[in-house]
This record gives structure tokens, C-alpha cells and sequence, in this order.
């Protein structure tokens, strides 16, 4: 898909980060981690600078906590309480 559209670097970018996108969520519906996901995508990437693959990596989070949010039908971020606290309850200012 990305080499159809080679000429234009902005449409190369937007379909190269939707292709990412669509991979890792096939890893994912298979099982993989986050981690297992990354090893896979970067198996089909091109040799990338680090930024690119710090990108990718955040991109691959991203799906993976949508993924996750879908998964347990929430459609809001969790919000995890500091120990001690009960559900539902504002940690104390200290």
C-alpha cells in the first residue's frame, strides 16, 4: 500500500502509520504483547533511526490500550487508585 502512494511524503506518512496500526492490531487479536507486536512489525519495517522506531513503539502503545479499553467494553481511560485507597475514593492531598 505505501509504495502506491511513494510520491507524496504526507500521504506516505499517514499510510505508513495506519499500516502500523492495522498490523499491530492484528498481533494483537492474535495474542501477542506489546512487546511480541514490536518484534513482529519491526521484522517487516525498513532499517529506521531510533526516533522512527521510538514512533512506531508509540504507536503500537496506542493501539494496544485501545485495543485493551474495547476489549473490557470501557470506553473511558482506567484510572488506577494508589494502594490503600478504596474504589472510587481521591487519594488525600498530603
Amino acid at each position: 500500500m505505501v509504495s502506491k502512494y511513494f510520491d507524496d511524503k504526507e500521504t506516505l506518512t499517514d499510510v505508513f502509520q495506519v499500516e502500523i496500526l492495522l498490523n499491530a492490531r492484528r498481533c494483537f487479536e492474535a495474542g501477542d504483547s506489546p512487546v511480541k507486536a514490536m518484534e513482529t512489525l519491526q521484522g517487516s519495517l525498513p532499517p529506521m533511526s531510533e526516533s522512527d522506531r521510538a514512533g512506531v513503539l508509540k504507536l503500537v502503545l496506542s493501539e494496544w490500550r485501545l485495543f485493551q479499553l474495547e476489549r473490557r467494553g470501557q470506553r473511558e481511560p482506567i484510572r488506577y487508585a494508589p494502594r490503600g485507597a478504596a474504589e472510587g475514593q481521591r487519594p488525600e492531598a498530603k
